[in-house]
């Protein structure tokens, strides 16, 4: 009897049978004491029973099918983990810094990835069909098939080198050396090459690509650590590329004619800059009147006051303190009529 999609219910409903049958309101102290209850429930009672649906005994059903039943695999079921990658440069994706390889022809374009804890599946992005299945590598190791390496260079490669080259004598032979020895695997680490010219500038790669290519020394991390620990001058924008062009500086005195002009400030800032220049300035506060008069003094006995003046600080000087303090009205109003305060109010009037 051989079983399609349709009866996958019909199988899995042996599981519930079991839960709500033999189990339901059961408790065991340990898994070999349910064991046995459930062996001794199916010989006595599962397997004699007639099913349902045949209408025929369990136990002959199963006699029937049991030569057809395939041995158990030896290998557990795969579980695999799923993701998207782009193939680089170099013709491999990358899973958990490990690189596998695929035929030629698929750099740029996008692949799906499978893995688990031993195999690596690369599938065709819209059948899914397998293109390559790798051994697992530790990380920043390769997998490259044989039949996987190009039989001549690629474009991109040649324009990779191609820019090493245009950068600097010394580097595009060090990048040709390390592609000639190390192929595929060398286009990760011309690539670092390009980058640390960005960090350092072209002038220090440089120097550092003929201390390797004297010593012998064509790596990649050489080169790195090289330039790590030699002090380095401080980097100006041409070093990094000569198309990026130094701004011309402006001097102090030109920066204080655009502060004066309000040039090179935002709206609001010159708005403001508008308000406190039409603004009414702010008058010096009237010094006290004995300080005033102390202060003519001084001038008189030095000569350096007019006539005018000193007859005006004379009297200022004659009058009393009580005199220069304000008054108020209230208090004038009272005196004038003879009085020292508000006249009493008669309420029996």
């Amino acid at each position: 009897m051989q079983l399609t999609a349709l009866d996958k219910g019909k199988v899995e409903s042996g599981i519930g049978h079991t839960q709500k049958t033999p189990l339901k309101g059961m408790r065991f102290e340990s898994l070999e004491e349910a064991q046995l209850y459930l062996d001794r429930w199916e010989q006595r009672w599962a397997d004699t029973r007639i099913h349902g649906t045949t209408k025929r005994q369990v136990a002959v059903m199963f006699a029937e099918e049991k030569p057809h039943l395939l041995p158990i695999p030896l290998e557990p079921f795969r579980y695999y983990q799923y993701g998207e990658r782009v193939v680089h440069l170099d013709g491999c994706v990358e899973v958990e810094a490990a690189y596998y390889s695929l035929p030629p022809g698929w750099i740029g374009r996008p692949v799906k990835v499978q893995w688990d804890e031993l195999h690596v599946r690369i599938l065709h992005p819209s059948t899914s069909q397998l293109l390559r299945e790798h051994l697992r590598q530790k990380r920043g190791g390769y997998r490259i098939q044989e039949e996987d390496h190009p039989k001549k260079m690629p474009l991109s490669t040649a324009q990779l080198l191609r820019r090493a080259e245009h950068a600097g004598a010394q580097i595009g032979k060090f990048c040709q050396l390390i592609y000639q020895q190390q192929e595929e695997r060398g286009i990760r680490r011309i690539l670092g090459m390009l980058s640390l010219m960005k960090k350092y500038g072209t002038a220090a790669v440089e120097d550092a690509c003929s201390v390797a290519l004297d010593i012998g020394v064509y790596e990649y991390r050489f080169v790195r650590r090289y330039l790590e620990r030699r002090p380095h001058p401080q980097m100006f924008l041409r070093q990094i590329d000569p198309l990026i062009r130094h701004a011309p500086l402006r001097s102090r005195q030109h920066a204080g004619d655009l502060q004066q002009t309000g040039r090179g400030l935002g709206k609001t800032a010159r708005r403001q800059r508008g308000r406190h220049r039409h603004a009414r300035p702010a008058s010096a506060p009237r010094p006290h009147p004995q300080m005033r008069a102390a202060e003519l003094e001084d001038q008189a006995a030095g000569g350096t006051m007019s006539p005018k003046t000193s007859r005006k600080a004379t009297t200022s000087t004659m009058e009393s303190p009580e005199k220069m303090q304000p008054r108020s009205f209230k208090r004038d109003f009272f005196e004038l009529r003879g009085g020292n305060g508000p006249p009493p109010r008669n309420f029996g009037d």
